[in-house]
């Protein structure tokens, strides 16, 4: 912190409406990350034929790609969408992640 202050951020940093910052990965009540949505949402997104766990476009990527993988995120947020009337764990085929960086394994 500088003597003016805390820097301001730049209105320019601001996130697009266009690029959410995270994936939806919690409910509306919780503090934390679900990892128990994290793995439903993965799972979905598998079962529709894309491996994401983050969502990163690049030249690489063409139309096709990124359509199948629009598509692929939106079946797994109906699942989702799902999961919060119905619960999640009846949802899932397995047991859900757990964080990778943690302080007990």
């Amino acid at each position: 912190m500088g003597p003016q202050g805390p820097p301001q951020r730049a209105k320019s940093c601001r996130p697009s409406p266009y690029s959410p910052p995270s994936l939806p990965l919690r409910q509306l009540d919780q503090r934390f990350p679900s990892q128990t949505f994290r793995t439903l949402f993965m799972q979905e997104l598998v079962r529709n034929g894309v491996i994401a766990p983050s969502f990163v476009v690049s030249y690489s990527h063409s139309g096709k790609d990124i359509d199948d993988t629009l598509r692929a995120a939106d079946a797994a947020l109906r699942a989702y969408r799902l999961a919060l009337e119905r619960g999640p764990e009846r949802m899932l085929s397995g047991r859900p992640v757990k964080p990778v960086f943690r302080r007990y394994a």
